[in-house]
């Protein structure tokens, strides 16, 4: 009878730590590959005199054409990186990389006015 349940014991203990491997993989691969087609979050973000560097999370794989930008017609116009495909690398790259978009691919002036409406990664 010990021998019974102890096997269950086992059992149940190696169900659980299957499920919680594959629950932290779920977890960590959903947090670095965003879905397709939708607003990336943002690690960072720098305007110049050419355009804008948007620093997005990258699993070593991310490529500029895997985004688009939407504009919102609005005063002043908002802006909202999309990322059309999600990177499913497997690379540490804890600050990303850097996409650039300039002013003249966007359809905007430089110097004109802008906002972005994407949110920032809380790293806190």
């Amino acid at each position: 009878m010990k021998q019974t349940n102890a096997k269950k014991l086992s059992t149940s203990l190696l169900f659980l730590l299957f499920l919680s491997i594959f629950s932290i993989t779920f977890v960590f691969s959903t947090n670095q590959a965003s879905a397709e087609n939708t607003q990336e979050k943002l690690l960072g973000l720098t305007v110049d005199h050419d355009g804008i560097n948007f620093q997005v999370y990258s699993g070593g794989c991310t490529q500029k054409s895997d985004f688009s930008i939407m504009i919102l017609q609005m005063m002043p116009p908002k802006l909202i990186l999309i990322r059309k495909k999600p990177d499913y690398c497997e690379a540490y790259l804890p600050y990303g990389t850097i996409i650039n978009f300039k002013y003249s691919e966007i359809g905007i002036q430089s110097g004109s006015h802008f906002s972005i409406g994407n949110s920032f990664v809380d790293l806190y």
